[in-house]
């Protein structure tokens, strides 16, 4: 079986307009894992390479629709990582030094629920986040310019 046959028959392909979500192996921050060679690649970047074309070095793939596990080539655009930056921004999200996604809602929620005694390995299962990322925003050492008037 052809990589890129193997690689169609894992996504829920739907309508045009519609997310294409991933059914196979995921990260951690719920992209889509595949081998190619015995090499892991994020399933959205291959998407975007079979069916757009190359993604130059450095580059990231983005998604329109903000769901991390969706393959839908009409959902993905290439940006650098400031538009990457500014993308999440825009729509309401920051993303923790793993690559989690996290709300600025979240973030409030997180610092409220350390406060309140929840335990931080607690917070990160709630929030399937890498504890490090968790522990970094209360000790507001991640989102502390931003975020630390919350």
């Amino acid at each position: 079986m052809k990589v890129n046959q193997h690689f169609w028959n894992k996504v829920d392909i739907k309508g045009p307009d519609d997310c294409w979500g991933w059914v196979g192996g995921r990260y951690s921050n719920h992209y889509g894992r595949f081998y190619v060679n015995r090499l892991p690649v994020r399933a959205h970047r291959f998407a975007y390479e079979d069916k757009v074309g190359d993604i130059p070095k450095g580059v990231f793939v983005l998604h329109k629709c903000d769901n991390p596990p969706c393959c839908n080539p009409s959902h993905l655009f290439l940006g650098t990582n400031r538009d990457n930056m500014a993308d999440a921004s825009k729509k309401g999200r920051v993303v923790g030094g793993g690559g989690c996604f996290i709300y600025t809602k979240d973030v409030i929620e997180i610092r409220h629920l350390a406060a309140s005694g929840v335990k931080q390995s607690d917070i990160a299962k709630m929030f399937n986040a890498p504890y490090q990322d968790i522990n970094r925003i209360i000790r507001k050492q991640t989102y502390n310019r931003s975020y630390t008037r919350l």
